[in-house]
This record gives structure tokens, sequence and C-alpha cells, in this order.
């Protein structure tokens, strides 16, 4: 989720909010919450529980994780409009390959983004 070593404002929201416990749940949580986020980028809290239903949390932190939620679309929004991939993908769309015309590690290469 993050791009160019920046969170998602989903994985961000995670974190403000103190939502991990234990962290059994999390990966279903964070990806579920992005599903629901992506189909409804303004969920009500009606909406939040309902798409999150089928995602258990043994620590029952529900209400942190629907806090997160809130909070990550309404960062998601502000953002709308500003490309959210690294200037060196920007680049290379618009022909060169980033700052200074260096090339940049990409797909495939050693690289990595958690």
């Amino acid at each position: 989720m993050a791009v160019g070593g920046k969170l998602h404002p989903l994985q961000q929201a995670w974190i403000d909010e103190q939502v991990p416990a234990c962290g059994f749940c999390q990966n279903g949580q964070l990806l579920t919450a992005k599903a629901l986020l992506d189909r409804t980028p303004n969920p009500t809290d009606a909406q939040i529980r309902q798409g999150m239903a089928n995602t258990l949390c043994r620590c029952m932190t529900y209400y942190r994780i629907q806090a997160a939620i809130k909070r990550a679309a309404t960062t998601m929004r502000a953002d709308v409009g500003r490309d959210p991939r690294p200037v060196h993908r920007r680049a290379e769309r618009e022909g060169g390959n980033g700052p200074g015309d260096t090339p940049q590690p990409g797909p495939g290469s050693d690289e990595v983004t958690v």
C-alpha cells in the first residue's frame, strides 16, 4: 500500500489511532478497509461496520479501526488530484527518468516498499 516509501493514508491513520494491539488481524483489517474506501470514499459509521463485519479482531479494537478508516477517508479526500506516485514515476511518464534524469529503481529491482 505504501508508495515510494510513504505510508498510505490508511496505514498512517492506523498508527495515529493506535489500532494495532496483538497484530494478528492487521493485514486483513487493512486490506478490507482499503477495499471499503476504494468502493466508498466517504463511508458512514454504518457502512464501515457493515464493510468490516467479516474481519474479526481478537483484541476488540473496532472503535479504533472505525476512527482510523474515517481519518484515512478524510486524508484521502484532501489528497484527491495529487499524484501519489513517486516523483521519478511521474517524470518517466513525461519522458525523463526523474531528478537529474538518473535512472531510478523500479519494479523487478532490489527496491523494497512495504
